[in-house]
């Protein structure tokens, strides 16, 4: 298996993976058509976060990446905000990947080898948590479903997690910040890596997300602050 080498730096790393011209037409197409682009939290940042994280994986478990960066790009586009259950954010997003791949000439890439319609569903399945838990159970799930789920995790290991996680999913919950800072920490804490690709990253950065979280929820309920 052929893989790029990935680069720390983002911009260097949306270049890398527009060397896949279907990639680069999806990455269009979050410009021009994805409602979500610039969402509190579910935006194509997030998209390009689980992008990058899953070729990583990839390249760990020396995987062909094509379907896992595939489901990484489509898994939230069009994202509801808040305003729908889980099942149908999942629902939206492969709709407007099975229309893109049906009609886009990108979407013959399958004939190359690259991409497995099939397989980038079942991915982009797996993200699916709704009602306090994940859908499809962890002991069911193949690596690449593994894989994904994970690197959407990972969105906490960005520089930018007060912003894009605390303040994006308050504002795309629709729950005062101190709120989720207070309930958080039990979802953190249920968090049980599938991957042990992920393992040694979740046991540095459960601890500091749960220092914040204590933080930002002393700040707010200290009037002296």
């Amino acid at each position: 298996v052929t893989h790029l080498t990935l680069k720390t730096n983002s911009m260097n790393f949306l270049l890398s993976l527009c060397h896949f011209p279907w990639a680069k037409n999806i990455i269009k197409l979050h410009i021009t058509n994805n409602s979500a682009k610039i969402a509190p939290y579910h935006n194509f940042n997030h998209a390009l976060v689980v992008t990058e994280n899953v070729w990583d994986a990839a390249n760990h478990y020396n995987l062909q990446p094509y379907d896992l960066i595939c489901a990484a790009l489509w898994h939230d586009f069009n994202h509801s905000q808040g305003t729908l259950k889980d099942s149908l954010n999942v629902k939206i997003a492969i709709e407007n990947f099975v229309e893109w791949f049906s009609c886009s000439d990108y979407g013959q890439a399958w004939i190359h080898n690259q991409i497995n319609p099939v397989n980038v569903i079942s991915i982009i399945q797996a993200t699916e948590y709704q009602d306090g838990k994940y859908t499809i159970p962890k002991d069911n799930l193949s690596l690449e479903q593994k894989i994904i789920r994970d690197a959407d995790l990972l969105q906490y290991a960005e520089k930018n997690r007060f912003g894009q996680v605390y303040l994006g999913l308050s504002h795309e919950m629709n729950v005062p910040l101190i709120t989720l800072a207070k309930n958080a920490p039990t979802f953190i804490n249920s968090i049980e890596p599938n991957t042990e690709w992920m393992l040694p990253k979740w046991e540095t950065l459960k601890y500091e997300v749960l220092k914040e979280l204590e933080l930002i929820h002393n700040l707010l309920t200290d009037e002296t602050a």
